[in-house]
């Protein structure tokens, strides 16, 4: 679609496996699209769109930051935004709903994370979130699995496959990867029995 047509949206890299329009189509009958955006393209969106309220996934969560007027204090702790309002004088408000989300989805799961090693999937804006929400409900510890080791707290997944000692001290982990979704339902990135203290997924 043309990026000057979009209302209400997701916007994202690939979106194919997306049930958004379908949710929002359910609350709602302001109209909901699905857009995607090439990586190298990002800059030409938000000059030619003039949206009223957008969504953010992969992998933009924190690229768009830069072209927003403001953002909520969450979602700048965080360093990620997943949601995009534009207000009556044309300013963008950018804002964090992962993380009422998935602080209230581990919840009802009933996983609580106080004093518990967490390992998360992922290092990009949804693994940020997910860090944040577990941190502020005590965690012991936070370890990110990532492609190339960067910093802190951060490690390969055959490094971890091959050192019992890391394995043994997870005890809950959380796929922040598009791993699982559509398209990407035939990859798996760990094998969850040689986790033995794990408690929850």
């Amino acid at each position: 679609m043309k990026y000057s047509d979009l209302e209400y949206g997701l916007i994202g890299e690939k979106l194919g496996h997306s049930w958004s329009r379908e949710i929002h189509h359910k609350l709602s009958s302001r109209p909901y699209d699905l857009c995607e955006v090439p990586k190298d393209e990002l800059d030409l969106f938000f000059r030619q769109s003039s949206f009223r309220g957008i969504n953010v996934t992969i992998p933009y969560k924190q690229a768009v930051i830069p072209y927003l007027d403001s953002i909520s204090p969450v979602a700048e702790s965080i360093g990620s935004v997943n949601t995009i309002v534009r207000k009556k004088e044309g300013l963008l408000y950018g804002y964090n709903t992962d993380f009422p989300g998935f602080d209230s989805l581990a919840k009802h799961a009933r996983i609580a994370f106080s004093g518990k090693n967490i390992l998360i999937l992922g290092n990009g804006g949804t693994a940020k979130t997910v860090s944040a929400v577990t941190l502020a409900a005590a965690a012991k510890s936070v370890t990110f699995t990532v492609r190339q080791v960067r910093g802190e707290h951060q490690i390969l997944i055959p490094k971890l496959e091959r050192d019992p000692q890391l394995r043994n001290k997870q005890q809950i982990i959380v796929n922040a990867t598009p791993v699982g979704m559509s398209h990407y339902d035939e990859e798996r990135l760990l094998d969850l029995s040689i986790f033995p203290n794990l408690e929850g997924v």
